[in-house]
């Protein structure tokens, strides 16, 4: 796993952020394992985490991530089917050559779980987790 490139959604980082510990964190600690999180995704988060522990985790978080640049809409299909606030995620990833886009909105990504969008492939949390049993201590 040298030098993967992972992406991360909102959701995750909101859920990271939250009461520690929690189940999202090792993400941030795998080998090999680079987390990418936008400005835009940071916003997000800022606008929804309101207490002070939540904020200050965030933070923490986002220091050890690696920030991408914000990404034109035009990398996403006109096919897709997603929603405006998640295309940015999205195009972000697609734009950073993430392998990886781990999301647990399964209510917009559920449909593209398991599939790739611009060499990015679309994973629950879960599913991630599976493929790598030793990264994480609650497998």
């Amino acid at each position: 796993m040298n030098d993967t490139l992972r992406a991360v959604d909102s959701n995750i980082l909101f859920s990271a952020a939250g009461k520690r510990p929690n189940r999202f964190e090792p993400f941030w600690t795998m080998p090999g394992v680079e987390i990418l999180t936008s400005q835009y995704s940071i916003g997000e988060m800022s606008r929804n985490l309101t207490s002070p522990d939540a904020r200050a985790n965030l933070w923490e978080l986002i220091y050890v991530s690696h920030l991408v640049p914000e990404a034109d809409l035009e990398f996403i299909d006109s096919l897709v089917e997603l929603p405006a606030k998640d295309r940015p995620i999205l195009a972000s990833a697609i734009l950073a050559k993430a392998e990886v886009l781990i999301t647990g909105d399964k209510h917009h990504f559920g449909i593209y779980y398991g599939k790739q969008m611009h060499r990015v492939l679309i994973e629950l949390p879960e599913t991630f987790r599976e493929r790598y049993p030793g990264h994480f201590p609650w497998n």
